[in-house]
């Protein structure tokens, strides 16, 4: 008989560099979370339930967390409560993503359950029908919400939000002191971005955020929401 498998251990621990952020990935759709901790406090994009992560922060005596969302999409949103449960907190996101994520219905893990069914047939394995056993309905609601741009100060750090629509209505990417850009999954290296999902919109991601994504400094380190970290100039195709 196969073991069960919790979906909080779907989770592998990466230290990037010298930047001091840290990436845990979320297996069943590879999608990354990154935390960066500062004087008792901790910043986390995109936060998915790690056991790992939680270790640290508790170990580093966290007294608040302040987290941020790329987009609405379950797989990068679905640690935001666990948070919030544990820690003192601010949630900050695109106005779009804030309305999708305060409704129950529209935070259903049904990629992820999709994606994981393939695997299950290939493998043999059951690993969807114990996932959707651990799932439980969820909504977020955000603390603080911005339209289009927002500027945010963190532990002297400078945050710069821009809204990139295209994968998702909400969609925006995190400029993290002109050095790092956060771009869940509007800028991903040698992977198309998705747009023919429910709200997706070819039209708004090549009149809006590919010209965005072309002003970013060659330099700028890209951390995607799926894949490792580039630089942005290894982006030939943008």
């Amino acid at each position: 008989m196969q073991k069960k498998r919790n979906y909080r251990n779907y989770t592998e621990f990466k230290e990037l560099d010298e930047s001091n952020i840290l990436r845990y990935v979320f297996e069943p759709l590879a999608s990354n979370m990154y935390m960066i901790l500062e004087d008792n406090e901790a910043l986390i994009i995109d936060p998915n339930v790690s056991e790992d992560a939680l270790f640290l922060l508790d170990k580093e005596k966290t007294s608040f967390v302040t987290i941020l969302l790329t987009h609405e999409d379950f797989d990068h949103t679905s640690g935001v409560n666990w948070y919030r449960d544990k820690f003192k907190s601010k949630l900050i996101c695109q106005r779009l993503c804030a309305e999708t994520i305060a409704i129950t219905r529209n935070n259903r893990p049904l990629l992820i359950a999709k994606v994981m069914n393939d695997r299950d047939k290939t493998n043999g394995s059951n690993d969807a029908k114990h996932f959707l056993t651990d799932y439980k309905p969820y909504f977020c609601l955000a603390d603080k919400i911005f339209e289009n741009e927002l500027e945010y100060m963190w532990k002297g750090h400078i945050l710069k939000f821009t809204s990139t629509p295209g994968h998702s209505p909400g969609s925006s990417c995190i400029l993290l002191d002109d050095r790092f850009l956060f771009t869940g999954d509007s800028l991903m290296k040698d992977i198309p971005v998705i747009t023919r999902f429910p709200g997706g919109s070819k039209e708004d991601y090549e009149n809006i955020t590919k010209p965005f994504l072309r002003e970013i400094n060659d330099d700028v380190w890209i951390l995607p929401g799926h894949g490792e970290r580039f630089q942005k100039k290894l982006q030939p195709n943008l």
